[in-house]
This record gives structure tokens, C-alpha cells and sequence, in this order.
């Protein structure tokens, strides 16, 4: 009965970390994205207006 009790408890923090890494890995992935896109908009804006980095 113990054990049964120990592997129910394993299964369920296995499903809660694998849950959890997802959720980590797809956040990742977005803030990533997001940033990235920031990034290259802010290096387009530059870039039309004619300033460089110089110039600052």
C-alpha cells in the first residue's frame, strides 16, 4: 500500500515537471521572439531616420 502511494506521488510530480519545463521552454521561446523582434525594429527605426550610432 505504501508503495502504491510513493509511485502515485512520483507520477504526479513527473506530470507537474514536465508540465512546468513546457510551460519554461514554449516562455523561452516567446520572450525570446518578442525580444528579438524589438530588437530589429529598433535597428529599422535607426536605420530610417539616418541615425547611427556614432551620432550619439
Amino acid at each position: 500500500m505504501a508503495t502504491r502511494s510513493v509511485a502515485s506521488r512520483l507520477r504526479g510530480s513527473r506530470r507537474f515537471l514536465s508540465g512546468f519545463v513546457a510551460g519554461a521552454v514554449v516562455g523561452a521561446a516567446g520572450a525570446g521572439l518578442t525580444a528579438l523582434q524589438f530588437f530589429q525594429s529598433q535597428g529599422a527605426e535607426g536605420t530610417l531616420t539616418g541615425k547611427q550610432a556614432d551620432d550619439f
